[in-house]
């Protein structure tokens, strides 16, 4: 068949009253103007050059290790849900990643409350910023810390574990894509000891990290 004997008969050209034209108008069904009607999320295409882009780094960075230190403070912050969104998808795009949590916040703001309200313990050192960022940690101090310490913990690995769960392989129907939040306390510390006549008490700093387990 020669390709130039073929007419083509644009749709709208068609005429609804002829007859001779009901079997088409019945099997066929009217087309957009446009094919590409329906995208209208980029048309200037910046998501495609985006990605593209960053193309390079997520293959270079795939397989390495992320390690992310969050502050305290960061958990009363309206962007930390996005946060912990952006660290899901690190690791989906392979990344092995460490997260390091701090509570000094939570721990200042605790003292500050014990402080205001317990005033024959003014001149007790517990708890004192004595040296630097040095904390005397007597008992009571100690018993705050792992509080607030637990309650960061918790606090990220609920967030963690969900944003894996929203961006990980349960919606894809792949179980191997679905990520697992472990912590665990990975170092050992030795006491900071007497400083200037002062003993810190429970103040240490790390005497060893377990790299091979982490």
């Amino acid at each position: 068949m020669d390709p130039s004997s073929i007419e083509i008969i644009p749709l709208n050209s068609i005429n609804p009253a002829d007859e001779d034209n009901s079997k088409l108008r019945s099997t066929t069904q009217p087309l957009s103007p446009t094919p590409f009607s329906a995208w209208t999320g980029d048309p200037s295409g910046s998501f495609v050059k985006m990605f593209r882009g960053s193309a390079s780094y997520i293959a270079n960075h795939r397989g390495t290790l992320a390690v992310y230190h969050i502050p305290g403070e960061l958990l009363t912050w309206e962007g930390f849900p996005g946060l912990m969104d952006d660290i899901a998808l690190t690791w989906l795009l392979g990344m092995k990643i460490v997260l390091v949590a701090g509570c000094r916040h939570q721990i200042d703001l605790r003292l500050e409350d014990i402080d205001e309200g317990d005033g024959d313990q003014a001149n007790q050192l517990g708890g004192r910023v004595m040296m630097s960022s040095i904390r005397v940690t007597d008992e009571e101090t100690l018993r705050v810390v792992k509080e607030e310490a637990g309650f960061v913990r918790f606090e990220i690995e609920r967030r963690l574990a969900k944003s894996l769960r929203l961006h990980g392989g349960i919606l894809k129907g792949s179980e191997s894509l679905v990520g697992n939040v472990v912590s665990g306390n990975f170092y050992s510390a030795q006491p900071f000891g007497v400083v200037d006549g002062v003993d810190y008490a429970f103040t240490g700093f790390p005497r060893k990290v377990e790299v091979e387990r982490i």
